[in-house]
């Protein structure tokens, strides 16, 4: 109780992830290091959530991706069945081709999909695309929240984007063509609209009539 009411006293940028099951907020007020703190707060966050739900949705995406390179005649299914029990071992980590934007005004539109190898590859194509909201949300005193998704294998987890999106944006996974994962955002809402549009007010705020 102490401590719920000592974190609830915390003003300005205040990450709260007290434990690695709990979803992370981050609420910023435009400070010059928030953005600093909030990735490694965000960082600290996947690496719990990597060694936990990460692993099976990958297995879960070699499996899929074995049954579909057989019915495809690529594969026998064999290989899919032995893709599900031993999987492939995880590459070294890579830097994801769309390196994430440095500041909002050399950002001029939203990371896409980003291409991740193995259980590393997630957290950090997680990070390219959610990095333009964190600079958006950062520049607008706004706030992010995630939330990891343990049920659907697709899912990674879920961003909420206070003041911007009115329902949380699934942060998804698929398998590539050519091996690997696929990480992008999915919503119902236009996210290039939405954050184009809201750049353009941080960043050239109509003048009074």
């Amino acid at each position: 109780m102490i401590r719920r009411l000592a974190l609830l006293g915390l003003l300005a940028f205040t990450p709260l992830a007290a434990r690695a099951e709990d979803p992370l907020h981050l609420r910023f007020s435009s400070g010059p290091k928030e953005l600093k703190r909030a990735r490694k707060a965000l960082d600290k966050w996947l690496r719990a959530h990597a060694k936990r739900e990460f692993p099976a949705k990958t297995r879960a995406i070699s499996l899929n991706q074995a049954i579909s390179r057989a019915q495809l005649g690529l594969l026998d299914m064999r290989d899919a069945v032995a893709a599900q029990k031993s999987p492939a071992p995880e590459r070294s980590a890579k830097a994801p081709p769309e390196a994430p934007c440095s500041s909002l005004e050399s950002c001029p539109s939203r990371i896409g999909a980003v291409h991740a190898e193995g259980v590393s590859g997630l957290s950090e194509a997680i990070v390219a695309v959610v990095q333009p909201w964190l600079l958006l949300q950062h520049r607008r005193g706004g706030g992010v929240s995630l939330r990891t998704d343990a049920g659907d294998p697709g899912t990674l987890a879920t961003i909420t984007l206070d003041g911007l999106v009115a329902m949380p944006v699934d942060i998804c996974v698929s398998p590539a063509p050519m091996g690997g994962s696929q990480v992008w955002l999915r919503s119902a809402a236009d996210l290039d609209d939405i954050y184009a549009f809201s750049r353009e007010e941080v960043l050239h705020p109509s003048r009074p009539q």
